[in-house]
């Protein structure tokens, strides 16, 4: 078998070429930029920037709707106030009614009554003297029966009118001095009565909603200092 000697001039070049291919291999290679964040470090900032561009946005949401709320309070508390004063103006209203029912128009009433009465029994008793002249007059003159008997008839039917006139008047005033007229002053002081109360269960209702209101707007600042402190935590930078 042959044996081949192997040139040393050959193998010294060989060797180079092989050491030059290798260190350019790994100039290739590019080595990390000095200071640069770390993949992980730099997806933890963007989530921290999200959530506080989120609880800004929140926090901006909570001053809109306290504002809101403040104003629909303001507005419901003008409305309590405003049924308060119906309800007392409603008191007032009643109080006025019967003090001047018992003071002025129950007097005036039985008064008008008794009035009447008197002026329908003063015609009874004019009539009933108007009769009796004519009929005093027509028994000692000589006039035809005809006429005689037209003129009485008249003078009877005015007397009969006059006495269930004035018997009607009786009737009437006796109802309204036994019946009419207390239950008018009751009616009234029941209207009173339920005037006052309707007043306590406005003034009660709108205390309640007073209380209500301010529990609703305290729960709504706290909220809002809430947010605004996770706002100022999120910009607060990392230790």
């Amino acid at each position: 078998m042959e044996t081949r000697l192997v040139n040393p001039r050959t193998i010294l070049p060989i060797a180079l070429i092989l050491t030059l291919g290798a260190c350019a291999s790994t100039g290739n290679q590019k080595a990390p930029a000095a200071g640069a964040p770390e993949p992980a470090a730099a997806s933890k900032d963007d989530a921290n920037a999200d959530a506080l561009k989120k609880k800004e946005r929140e926090l901006q949401y909570a001053k809109l709707q306290f504002q809101i709320t403040e104003l629909e309070l303001q507005a419901d508390t003008r409305g309590q106030q405003a049924s308060i004063a119906d309800a007392e103006r409603g008191v007032r209203n009643a109080e006025e009614d019967l003090s001047d029912y018992l003071k002025t128009q129950r007097a005036l009433e039985s008064t008008e009554r008794a009035l009447g009465s008197d002026q329908q029994q003063e015609g009874v008793r004019e009539s009933q003297q108007e009769l009796e002249e004519l009929e005093s007059m027509y028994k000692d003159e000589d006039f035809a029966n005809k006429t005689k008997e037209l003129v009485l008839s008249r003078g009877r039917a005015r007397l009969d009118f006059s006495r269930r006139g004035f018997e009607l008047a009786k009737s009437r005033r006796e109802f309204q001095e036994a019946t009419a007229a207390p239950r008018k002053e009751r009616d009234l002081r029941e209207t009173l009565d339920k005037a006052r109360r309707g007043l306590e269960d406005t003034r009660a209702s709108a205390e309640r909603k007073k209380l209500s209101n301010q529990l609703q707007l305290m729960r709504a600042k706290d909220g809002l200092d809430d947010l605004e402190k996770e706002v100022a935590k999120l910009k607060q930078p990392a230790a």
